[in-house]
């Protein structure tokens, strides 16, 4: 199995150090400021960003601020360096916000009242690959819904190489790893188009299996989903023969700018969409950007050297219809002024939670945001065989996806997987933001808005611990 890696040198677990000369160094400057005046006034929140001081793991960070309030930058953090796109490639990236924000919204209408969360990185790079296997009009709606009117697949395939090369290696507090896999049929002849150029742009690995045994073949299949996510996906097996399976996983683990304090931590309610209460683990910090649209907070959380951050969006004013209109600040145009702009910083409070969907079959959703030809009698994916025959097989896609965060970081993953299949498948001022009613979130790499994660949480569960 071939991924994109990137591996942190450490992660950020405190905002002050230990080092010995750093403290004798704080400790003169404090003498000498006593000696020149009688009194001298602090501008660090103890309660907020103080750390556990009996944690001997904190290493030699100085993450404080400086006199015009900016952060200082981590010794060890790779400065952020932003993804800038040609021409071609802003086009694509346009309609890749559209196809996520679409991607997202079809799964909200089916799972209203639901947790979930997605992946639209994940979805759009499967099918980005299975591109590469269609023709006639399904090859089209594929290009027109992934990259757009007037642009070739090449274009498509040369971006998301760039894309997945650039956010796997942009911030070295963040672990992200990309990997595709191309599972034929050991009876199957693909062409020879179709793996090279999934090889050459989406650095797939290629393995054959034999899927007229299921039993040999969907262990397989599981050690390489379950290795690709470090544990978090287990499960890729198939139940019936298919000539083929295309998979793409992505693995997310990153610590905060600034962690949230274990100490600070404390049960808190939350108030569900469903009138009930439950008890969480509140998790409390500051160092967050935010602006105000409207009802909405929408709240930035940044990760390691602010490359990526988690955005929460939830109802700042109305507690009891908190996401009745969230859908119409959910616009390309808007996040991507939520991404690149702040109105002002603050502190935020926000549960410990974990959301996760298991093995959806998502034709449906997909068929709602314009993919109809791809899974009717009409599709054309004779380009994966050397045959040139449609063999009337049809994709079955399937999407599992899971998200844990707590006050370190935050950890997730996402598998996205098609098989084909004979029959027609079924389808600026200081504020403080509290978040203890339902809310929208999403993850995404500052400069291009890439989305690897989006989703919603309406009701957590009282916890014990």
């Amino acid at each position: 199995m071939q991924k994109n890696r990137v591996y942190p040198k450490m992660f950020c677990q405190g905002k002050y150090a230990t080092n010995i000369d750093i403290m004798k160094k704080n400790l003169l400057i404090m003498l000498l400021s006593l000696a020149l005046v009688s009194c001298s006034d602090t501008h660090i929140d103890e309660e907020l960003q103080n750390p556990n001081k009996n944690d001997s793991s904190i290493e030699d960070v100085i993450d404080d601020e400086d006199e015009e309030g900016e952060s200082i930058v981590h010794p060890y953090r790779k400065p952020y360096q932003p993804i800038y796109l040609n021409e071609i490639e802003s086009t694509i990236n346009k309609h890749q916000s559209d196809f996520s924000l679409n991607l997202f919204k079809a799964a909200r209408n089916e799972r209203t009242d639901e947790n979930f969360v997605i992946s639209p990185y994940s979805v759009s790079t499967a099918l980005s690959m299975l591109a590469n296997g269609a023709d006639g009009n399904t090859l089209i709606e594929l290009q027109n819904v992934l990259s757009g009117e007037g642009l070739t697949l090449c274009d498509l395939n040369v971006y998301n190489k760039r894309i997945a090369s650039e956010i796997a290696t942009i911030d070295n507090f963040t672990q992200l790893e990309i990997a595709n896999g191309i599972f034929p049929d050991k009876n199957v002849n693909l062409a020879s188009r179709f793996i090279n150029d999934n090889k050459n742009f989406y650095d797939a690995s290629v393995l054959p299996v034999n899927f007229s045994n299921l039993a040999e073949c969907n262990p397989i299949l599981n050690k390489w989903v379950d290795d690709a996510t470090h544990g978090l996906i287990k499960n890729m097996s198939v139940s019936a023969y298919t000539p083929i399976l295309i998979a793409n996983t992505i693995y997310f683990k990153s610590s905060w700018e600034r962690y949230f304090d274990k100490d600070y931590t404390y049960d808190a309610p939350f108030y569900n969409y469903d009138n009930t209460m439950s008890t969480v683990k509140m998790m409390r910090g500051g160092n967050i950007d935010y602006t105000i649209d409207g009802d909405f907070a929408i709240i930035g959380i940044p990760f390691g050297n602010r490359a990526f951050s988690m955005y929460v969006a939830y109802n700042y004013v109305d507690k009891n219809y908190s996401l009745n209109g969230i859908e119409k600040i959910l616009t390309k145009d808007n996040i991507k002024k939520y991404i690149s702009k702040r109105q002002g910083h603050g502190s935020i409070r926000i549960p410990r939670f974990e959301v996760g969907i298991s093995g959806i079959k998502i034709n449906n959703l997909l068929s709602m945001i314009g993919l109809k030809d791809l899974f009717s009698e009409k599709t054309d994916l004779s380009n994966l065989f050397t045959d040139k025959e449609n063999r009337s097989f049809k994709p079955a896609i399937f999407h599992e996806c899971v998200l844990r965060v707590e006050e370190s970081g935050t950890e997730g993953a996402a598998k996205t997987q098609m098989f084909l299949i004979g029959a027609t498948p079924n389808k600026p001022e200081l504020k403080s933001f509290m978040i203890d009613h339902p809310f929208v979130f999403w993850i995404a790499e500052q400069s291009t808005g890439t989305m690897l994660f989006m989703g919603q949480i309406n009701k957590l569960e009282s916890v014990n611990e």
